[in-house]
């Protein structure tokens, strides 16, 4: 399996996920710096301390008791503290899904606190045996003691931070800012190495069906979630090899043993073809935002769907809100041409893409059904609607809009008994329109 550029990003993902490797380093770090801090002590006279530490006139044997008490003081915090904050994680992840979880475990700031009462657990340990030893010759250990020291205020710094930290993260405004940020990274950064083919769509959607038709597929031998695909490299592979690809998989589809994950013209050109390809596609048990923003976009959903049971109405807001700012991108964007071409204007790859079209209805057509009858939302989404179109840049786009516009005023008016609800709706529905600057009966011609 060779080390790529995906598969370097894809291992920092799965790293930042876990509260394993952040703490990990921290702890190397403090066992490499108590060897230091001891070593220092050797070499510089204790003279140059005394000036600045005259209050540490400890002996090791002394040091050795401070030692231990720090240690089990803080082994004690830590583990009452993140045992505490599993009650209200808990509690939270009850009304906001398994997503709180994932955004808990993918907090950095958590991970350096933990690592930070780790690091001073093992620097005072390392320390410890350090000073035990027979030459250990040093009188007095002042770096030692005041280092120690330091890590116990800082520790104590930390902990004060966490627990602001915990009731802050744990409500629902940080929860959806932090999936709408990195759902709008996701669609920024959702993009297809090579330049879009050149021709009629319909000659090149002829050669996609020969490709099918006539290609070799290559099967996938595991089961799981495509967490991302590493498209440079099979544009590379077929520009060497002189092949057309196509892919028939995308980021968040489940496949199982036996699947197709590509399809190549014409046959492999050499052995070991196979799992050349099968190693541009990452698998595993869960998905991953890397390459599928559709991802962000339905966990943000779930949250509005659990918030109809809790009548929080101010959830739905701040979700629209920030599914709006990502759709925006994906508007300005356009749709990616599945077709791309290398260097020589050679047709190479075709892709499965996730069009915009696909994001509006993970988007709306969920939450349209769980507030159907619920005005303010309805009036937000075709707010939404209007702000989006302001960024759309192709009548594809703007006919998109006006689709899920004119499916949110027809099953409203359905659902709505008010007359004076509904001419609200109307109104809102006018307006979106007028910003998406089709007429109403555009999607008919």
């Amino acid at each position: 399996m060779k080390i790529t550029l995906m598969r370097l990003t894809d291992l920092l993902d799965r790293l930042r996920s876990t509260y394993i490797f952040v703490p990990a380093v921290m702890m190397v770090l403090a066992f490499l710096l108590a060897h230091l801090i001891t070593d220092l002590e050797r070499m510089i006279p204790y003279s140059i301390f005394e000036v600045f530490w005259y209050f540490f006139h400890v002996s090791p044997g002394n040091l050795n008791g401070t030692l231990i008490t720090f240690t089990t003081t803080e082994l004690g915090v830590i583990g009452v503290v993140f045992s505490v904050t599993l009650v209200p994680l808990t509690l939270a992840s009850s009304q906001y899904g398994t997503i709180l979880l994932r955004a808990f475990l993918r907090d950095i700031r958590a991970q350096i606190v933990l690592g930070l009462f780790a690091a001073s657990i093992i620097f005072n340990i390392t320390t410890l045996l350090i000073i035990s030893r027979p030459s250990f010759t040093v009188q007095i250990p002042v770096l030692s003691a005041t280092v120690s020291t330091v890590f116990l205020v800082i520790d104590l710094c930390a902990l004060l931070y966490f627990f602001h930290h915990v009731t802050t993260g744990l409500q629902a405004s940080t929860i959806i800012s932090r999936l709408g940020s990195e759902l709008s990274q996701s669609i920024q950064k959702d993009n297809l190495p090579g330049t879009p083919a050149g021709g009629s769509a319909e000659i090149l959607r002829e050669r996609e069906a020969v490709i099918i038709r006539e290609g070799v597929p290559i099967n996938s031998g595991y089961s799981g979630y495509v967490r991302s695909i590493d498209y440079e490299q099979l544009l590379k592979i077929a520009q060497k090899n002189n092949l057309m690809v196509s892919v028939a998989c995308i980021a968040g589809d489940f496949i199982g043993p036996g699947d197709t994950l590509l399809v190549a013209l014409p046959k492999s050109p050499y052995q070991g073809f196979s799992n050349d390809i099968r190693d541009c596609f990452i698998v595993g048990k869960y998905r991953t935002m890397l390459q599928d923003p559709e991802l962000g976009i339905t966990q943000l959903v779930n949250i509005v769907a659990r918030s109809v049971r809790f009548f929080d109405p101010s959830i739905p807001v701040m979700v629209l809100n920030q599914l709006g700012v990502a759709l925006q991108f994906s508007a300005e964007r356009g749709n990616p041409s599945p077709f791309r071409q290398d260097s020589t204007g050679t047709l190479r790859m075709i892709t499965k893409i996730r069009s915009f079209d696909q994001l509006m209805s993970a988007s709306f057509d969920l939450i349209r059904y769980y507030t159907r009858d619920n005005t303010h939302i309805i009036t937000l989404m075709l707010n939404t609607i209007g702000r989006i179109a302001s960024h759309a840049r192709s009548d594809e786009i703007r006919k998109t809009l006006l689709h899920h516009a004119m499916l949110i005023k027809e099953e409203s008016v359905v659902k709505i008994s008010s007359e004076n609800d509904r001419q609200i709706i109307r109104q809102s529905y006018d307006t979106a329109v007028r910003a998406i600057g089709l007429p109403a009966d555009a999607l008919s011609s």
